[in-house]
Protein backbone atom coordinates (compact mmCIF):
# COMPACT_ATOMS: atom_id res chain seq x y z
CA UNK A 1 0.00 0.00 0.00
CA UNK A 2 1.17 3.50 -0.82
CA UNK A 3 2.08 5.79 2.06
CA UNK A 4 3.53 9.22 1.33
CA UNK A 5 6.21 8.69 4.00
CA UNK A 6 6.82 6.93 7.32
CA UNK A 7 5.03 9.68 9.27
CA UNK A 8 1.90 9.17 7.17
CA UNK A 9 2.02 5.43 7.87
CA UNK A 10 2.67 5.87 11.58
CA UNK A 11 -0.10 8.47 11.97
CA UNK A 12 -2.57 6.27 10.07
CA UNK A 13 -2.03 3.43 12.51
CA UNK A 14 -2.19 5.78 15.50
CA UNK A 15 -5.55 7.21 14.39
CA UNK A 16 -7.09 3.81 13.60
CA UNK A 17 -5.97 2.49 16.99
CA UNK A 18 -7.55 5.53 18.65
CA UNK A 19 -10.89 4.16 17.38
CA UNK A 20 -10.12 0.80 18.96
CA UNK A 21 -9.83 -0.72 15.47
CA UNK A 22 -7.21 -2.59 13.49
CA UNK A 23 -6.14 -1.33 10.07
CA UNK A 24 -7.41 -3.50 7.24
CA UNK A 25 -10.63 -4.54 8.99
CA UNK A 26 -13.05 -1.67 8.23
CA UNK A 27 -12.93 0.37 5.01
CA UNK A 28 -14.76 3.33 6.57
CA UNK A 29 -12.35 3.75 9.48
CA UNK A 30 -9.34 2.83 7.34
CA UNK A 31 -9.99 5.44 4.64
CA UNK A 32 -10.81 8.10 7.25
CA UNK A 33 -7.63 7.40 9.22
CA UNK A 34 -5.47 7.19 6.09
CA UNK A 35 -6.61 10.59 4.79
CA UNK A 36 -6.57 12.31 8.16
CA UNK A 37 -2.99 11.14 8.64
CA UNK A 38 -2.12 12.42 5.16
CA UNK A 39 -3.46 15.87 6.07
CA UNK A 40 -0.76 16.20 8.70
CA UNK A 41 -3.33 17.02 11.37
CA UNK A 42 -3.18 13.82 13.39
CA UNK A 43 -3.06 15.52 16.79
CA UNK A 44 -6.11 17.55 15.83
CA UNK A 45 -8.12 14.52 14.73
CA UNK A 46 -7.06 12.43 17.73
CA UNK A 47 -8.62 15.11 19.93
CA UNK A 48 -11.95 14.93 18.07
CA UNK A 49 -12.30 11.21 17.43
CA UNK A 50 -11.96 7.93 19.24
CA UNK A 51 -13.99 5.00 20.48
CA UNK A 52 -16.90 7.46 20.86
CA UNK A 53 -16.82 8.12 17.10
CA UNK A 54 -16.07 11.32 15.22
CA UNK A 55 -17.02 14.81 16.40
CA UNK A 56 -17.65 16.13 12.89
CA UNK A 57 -18.87 19.50 14.16
CA UNK A 58 -15.62 20.13 16.06
CA UNK A 59 -13.56 18.98 13.08
CA UNK A 60 -15.45 21.23 10.65
CA UNK A 61 -15.08 24.23 12.95
CA UNK A 62 -11.41 23.58 13.70
CA UNK A 63 -10.32 23.01 10.11
CA UNK A 64 -11.32 26.52 8.99
CA UNK A 65 -7.79 27.78 9.71
CA UNK A 66 -6.12 25.01 7.66
CA UNK A 67 -4.82 25.31 4.09
CA UNK A 68 -7.11 24.48 1.16
CA UNK A 69 -5.32 21.19 0.55
CA UNK A 70 -5.65 20.18 4.22
CA UNK A 71 -9.33 21.16 4.28
CA UNK A 72 -9.98 19.14 1.13
CA UNK A 73 -8.32 16.00 2.47
CA UNK A 74 -10.13 16.28 5.80
CA UNK A 75 -13.49 16.90 4.14
CA UNK A 76 -13.00 13.88 1.88
CA UNK A 77 -11.96 11.75 4.86
CA UNK A 78 -15.22 12.66 6.57
CA UNK A 79 -17.22 12.01 3.40
CA UNK A 80 -15.64 8.58 2.94
CA UNK A 81 -16.56 7.73 6.52
CA UNK A 82 -20.13 9.03 6.21
CA UNK A 83 -21.37 10.78 3.08
CA UNK A 84 -23.59 13.03 5.20
CA UNK A 85 -20.60 14.61 6.95
CA UNK A 86 -19.27 16.53 3.96
CA UNK A 87 -20.27 17.68 0.49
CA UNK A 88 -16.77 18.22 -0.88
CA UNK A 89 -16.15 17.61 -4.59
CA UNK A 90 -13.27 15.69 -6.11
CA UNK A 91 -12.23 18.89 -7.89
CA UNK A 92 -12.01 20.74 -4.56
CA UNK A 93 -9.87 17.96 -3.12
CA UNK A 94 -7.48 17.25 -5.99
CA UNK A 95 -6.90 20.73 -7.43
CA UNK A 96 -4.53 22.08 -4.74
CA UNK A 97 -2.67 18.80 -4.15
CA UNK A 98 0.83 17.72 -5.07
CA UNK A 99 1.18 14.54 -7.14
CA UNK A 100 2.20 12.60 -4.01
CA UNK A 101 -0.87 13.72 -2.07
CA UNK A 102 -3.16 13.14 -5.06
CA UNK A 103 -1.82 9.59 -5.33
CA UNK A 104 -2.60 9.06 -1.65
CA UNK A 105 -6.14 10.43 -2.11
CA UNK A 106 -6.68 7.89 -4.88
CA UNK A 107 -5.37 5.18 -2.54
CA UNK A 108 -7.93 6.28 0.08
CA UNK A 109 -10.70 5.90 -2.51
CA UNK A 110 -9.40 2.42 -3.33
CA UNK A 111 -9.40 1.52 0.37
CA UNK A 112 -12.94 2.79 0.94
CA UNK A 113 -14.51 1.19 -2.12
CA UNK A 114 -12.61 -2.11 -1.99
CA UNK A 115 -10.63 -1.58 -5.17
CA UNK A 116 -7.37 -2.93 -3.74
Amino acid sequence: MYFKNEQHKSDTYQIIQNFGKEFGKDAYYDSFSYLMALSGKSRFVLKHSGTFGIDSKAIKEGMQVFSSSEKGMIALAMQLFNSGMSDVTIHDVLSPLSKENAKAVLTALEIRYGLR
